[in-house]
């Protein structure tokens, strides 16, 4: 975008600086910029990012005296002020912008705008309501996480395996299999609290974490996916929901913990639903 006798060099990680001569350099930044942006947009379509890719610039004209540092400090200065605001690509300098500008604060303006942005970045985009659904490889990452944390936050967290199986405690056949699966998480989903996590454990179970839950709400919650499945499947006495639950155990710092996954979980608590029966213990 910037031909001789413009100087254009890299000055920082992800940061540039341009120096134009001539009276009309204030026009010329104005349409640089939205040679720029059109590029910018044109490469995110390319990319498959849409218009999530964004560029912050800040300009000023030089005056009788000023220095090089003079000059840069004051268009630093603009482009901070629009990376905080983010309404538009292009801030001219402005006094009330170099406020902030000097000392230990200039990095932390620029460095909250930054983790704003990466903040937004990383927030679910899609959210949706019920429990989070994640695959096995997260939700396991998230229990581990939980795990390390218990003996500072003092938060109970309970892991909760729901199996579909038949009244001989054999999984369902297979031509039934993915329908009443997915019947079963429509189920957990809406009967687990927004903040709590579930995912598919195997062809007929879920693994479903409870947080802030102890033994005590084991009751309510299973309660609430036995009635949400029966809506969902009415005249079915011949299947059976079971549930096992396992408080999760702060780890001793510097000791090794034996995962749970990859085989069932350790059961301090088991609980069978069939329907059309009454329940058992």
């Amino acid at each position: 975008s910037f031909f001789a006798p413009a100087l254009s060099g890299r000055v920082g990680g992800d940061s540039f600086a341009v120096f134009l001569p001539g009276a009309c350099a204030g026009e010329t930044a104005v349409n640089k910029m939205e040679h720029i942006m059109g590029g910018l947009a044109r490469a995110g379509e390319a990319l498959g990012l849409g218009n999530r890719l964004r560029v912050s610039a800040g300009a000023e004209s030089a005056g009788p005296g000023d220095r090089f540092f003079d000059l840069y400090e004051r268009a630093d200065a603009a482009m901070r002020a629009g990376k905080s605001e983010r309404k538009k690509a292009l801030y001219f300098y402005e006094p009330s912008m170099k406020q902030g500008t000097d000392g230990p604060g200039t990095e932390d303006t620029e460095s909250s705008a930054d983790m704003k942005y990466i903040s937004e970045q990383l927030r679910e985009s899609h959210i949706v309501d019920g429990a989070y659904c994640q695959d096995y490889d997260t939700f396991l990452a998230i229990y581990r996480f939980l795990e390390r944390g218990l003996s500072r936050t003092g938060i109970r967290v309970h892991l909760i395996l729901i199996s579909l199986t038949d009244l001989h405690g054999a999984f369902v056949r297979l031509d039934e299999r993915e329908l009443l699966m997915e019947r079963l998480q429509e189920s957990i989903r809406s009967s687990l609290r927004f903040s709590d996590i579930y995912t598919q454990y195997s062809s007929c179970q879920f693994l479903a974490m409870a947080v802030c839950a102890g033994r005590e709400n084991m009751d309510i919650i299973t309660d609430r996916i036995e009635k949400a499945f029966l809506v969902r499947e009415p005249d079915r006495p011949d299947i059976r929901l079971s549930f096992s639950f396992y408080p999760l155990q702060p780890i001793p710092h510097g000791v090794p913990a034996a995962s749970l996954f990859g085989k069932r979980p350790v059961e301090d608590e088991s609980r069978d639903m069939c329907q059309g029966t009454e329940n058992h213990e």
